[in-house]
């Protein structure tokens, strides 16, 4: 972990201390990541960022499939 945190320093914005950040790494690290995770979507550059617009039916989609169970 905090070979992460040192490989990531300056290259990330956050107003997360470098613990919050650590206690989130602990607590998602058991989750696995899905390869197809793309969302369709707009990408705009900001004034000094790159923007991300997700299509909103998508997002919904998506977290409906990524979040939830089907019974």
């Amino acid at each position: 972990m905090s070979e992460y945190l040192k490989e990531g320093n300056g290259l990330s914005v956050t107003n997360m201390d470098v613990f919050v950040v650590a206690n989130l790494y602990s607590a998602f690290e058991k989750y696995s990541v899905r390869n197809d995770s793309t969302l369709p979507g707009e990408e705009v550059a900001g004034e000094e960022h790159m923007e991300f617009y997700p299509d909103k039916e998508a997002l919904k989609t998506y977290c409906l499939e990524v979040l939830y169970d089907k019974y």
